[in-house]
């Protein structure tokens, strides 16, 4: 048994992960406070892992405010690596996808980092720092790059959790854009990956999790109204976000390797138990 101390435990990561955590009989703490204060830190009991989901995710408000997601999530990065440094504790810390365009497919974790907008650059130099204090204070650190997530709680500021509740509310499903396809990755997977990273080796650690697949939004649509019995009508903008990448998905041997982890949740099996929470699945 580990005693465990997970920042942004409230938050839709965390509410997934610190039950898992628990069943699995670790103690869990959670960081009270504002991340980005060492006072929130200080007040934290000793602990042997430090679980670092505190931070700000939404793309779109990375561009209209980020100072404040460069404050959240690289200061507050720092100061979790401080909390390691002084009790000698391991890091686990979720990254995001921050490759850029795919100069080719599947992204593995030596493709070129590129960030393409505010919110992974923050992410990017958190990973940074991560890396200097492994370098620099011997600081155990396994970085989970963490593709398109999706779940029950998350936000419908995103894509999937937006699409089922159009069908939730009976409502006609308009997205922007049918074409681009991600890598899914269900949150359980995610979970999963977590529990196994317990057990990393010592040393500085980055690995890919997704699921190896990219599916376009049409797709996602697709099955979703499967999962839900629906034949709601679709609709797009029709209108391509500058730069828009069209086609992406990553390799997870390393984790597979390293962590003994795959994915085990298809999109269809993810969406119908997404859908559950919802209540309307098949």
């Amino acid at each position: 048994m580990s005693r465990i101390l997970v920042s942004g435990a409230s938050g839709f990561l965390g509410k997934a992960l610190v039950p898992a955590l628990k069943h699995a009989g670790h103690n869990v703490t959670g960081v009270i406070g504002d991340v980005t204060l060492a006072a929130s830190w200080e007040a934290a009991p000793d602990c042997d892992t430090v679980i670092h989901l505190a931070a700000k995710t939404f793309v779109p408000e990375s561009w209209e405010n980020s100072a404040e997601f460069l404050r959240v999530n690289v200061v507050g990065t720092e100061q979790a690596l401080s909390y390691c440094r002084k009790y000698g504790a391991r890091l686990i810390f979720p990254s995001t996808y921050v490759y850029g365009a795919p100069q080719y497919l599947p992204v593995d974790e030596a493709h070129p980092v590129q960030p393409n907008n505010p919110y992974t650059l923050s992410k990017v130099l958190a990973e940074q720092l991560c890396e200097f204090s492994a370098a620099n204070h011997s600081v155990s650190t396994t970085i989970l790059r963490l593709f398109n997530i999706y779940g029950p709680g998350q936000k419908e500021d995103f894509l999937i959790p937006k699409i089922a509740g159009q069908i939730a509310r009976q409502q006609p499903i308009h997205v922007a854009d049918l074409t681009p396809k991600r890598d899914y990755i269900y949150i359980k997977d995610v979970v999963q990956a977590f529990l196994l990273a317990l057990d990393a080796p010592a040393g500085l650690h980055k690995l890919n999790i997704c699921s190896g697949l990219s599916q376009s939004v049409a797709d996602v649509i697709e099955a979703l109204q499967t999962a839900a019995r629906s034949n709601l009508t679709v609709s797009e903008d029709g209108k391509r976000r500058p730069g828009e990448v069209m086609d992406l998905y990553g390799s997870y041997t390393k984790a597979q390797a390293l962590l003994g982890w795959h994915p085990r949740w298809p999109l269809a099996d993810g969406l119908t138990d997404m859908l559950s929470a919802y209540k309307v699945a098949a």
